[in-house]
């Protein structure tokens, strides 16, 4: 099979709302597993679109290579677009 994505699997995503004077939003934690090779170089989170958010920052918090792939924990933080 040709792919241009590494396959994914989603192991947990959490979500918690914030708020401070001016905005208010989410904080994501996400854990994925890439279950095929793929370089650092090859991962962004470029283009990355919510709808009605916008996201403010996103990384990786963590990468361990594992017997299933390599683990990658990372926190999105998202600021709610006005409805």
């Amino acid at each position: 099979m040709n792919r241009q994505s590494p396959a994914l699997v989603v192991e947990s995503f959490e979500t918690t709302d914030w708020s401070s004077l001016t905005f208010a939003g989410q904080r994501h934690r996400i854990t994925l597993v890439v279950t095929e090779p793929v370089s650092a170089d090859s991962l962004s989170f470029d283009g990355l679109i919510l709808r009605g958010s916008i996201v403010a920052e996103a990384r990786v918090i963590s990468a361990t290579v594992a017997a299933t792939g390599l683990v990658l924990d990372i926190a999105v933080m998202t600021i709610d677009v006005g409805a």
